[in-house]
């Protein structure tokens, strides 16, 4: 299937190639995580959002300031750092061109309304809730976030906003968490996706995964 990759399949991307660093660095953390939950997963292309128009580089300014704005407001500590979000093929041009769109989740599942992503080492938990394309591959979208002060938010719960101004985010659990809720009012100011990643898993009668990255320093360093 290599023959569908060679070139973007989104204008604002660039096809990372096998064998260089970000590619090696996204695929180490993809792979590290999920492995254990579905062994025969295999990645079939990594694309880096550039930043390349007006508006992308505009967005790129806001998430800095509001990383700068969260260390004000929180002592210095932004806590900023990574997470995977889920979505369809056809959800990607939407979240590189106009932004974020809350989910309604229902039951259990649930942990209010709002974006939610995985924890880095988590991606599981985003790949397999992905819906599968024409070509066999589900897609997530690696994204930097900033979570500033987190409260846990209880299963089932249909919450739309921090409990109390001391919040900015929410997690399913405070001390171990697996999922990042960003509640739509920031979703767009403290989310920027990073790489979109496609894989394939035969377990889950899918052919492939693919991943968004952006942002040239995109290292991966934060917990």
């Amino acid at each position: 299937m290599q023959y569908y990759y060679q070139l973007p399949r989104w204008s604002n991307t660039k096809l990372l190639v096998e064998g260089e660093p970000l590619y090696k660095i996204v695929k180490a953390h993809f792979m590290s995580g999920i492995g254990f939950h579905e062994p025969n997963v295999k990645i079939t292309a990594i694309h880096q959002w550039v930043h390349s128009d007006p508006i992308d580089r505009t967005r790129t300014i806001v998430f800095f300031k509001e990383v700068e704005r969260m260390k004000l407001a929180r002592g210095g500590e932004a806590n900023l750092t990574f997470g995977w979000l889920r979505t369809l093929i056809e959800g990607v041009n939407g979240i590189l061109r106009d932004g974020f769109v809350a989910s309604c989740i229902f039951g259990s599942q649930a942990h209010g309304i709002g974006v939610y992503l995985s924890h880095l080492c988590s991606p599981h938990m985003s790949a397999l809730l992905s819906e599968v394309d024409d070509y066999r591959e589900k897609h997530v979208v690696l994204c930097r976030v900033v979570l500033g002060r987190r409260e846990e938010i209880e299963a089932g719960s249909q919450q739309l906003y921090p409990s109390h101004r001391y919040f900015d985010t929410g997690v399913d659990d405070l001390w171990n968490p697996k999922r990042y809720i960003v509640w739509s009012a920031g979703m767009n100011t403290r989310i920027l996706p990073e790489c979109v990643e496609g894989e394939v898993a035969k377990v889950l009668s899918c052919s492939s995964l693919r991943v968004i990255v952006g942002g040239k320093d995109a290292g991966l360093k934060y917990s």
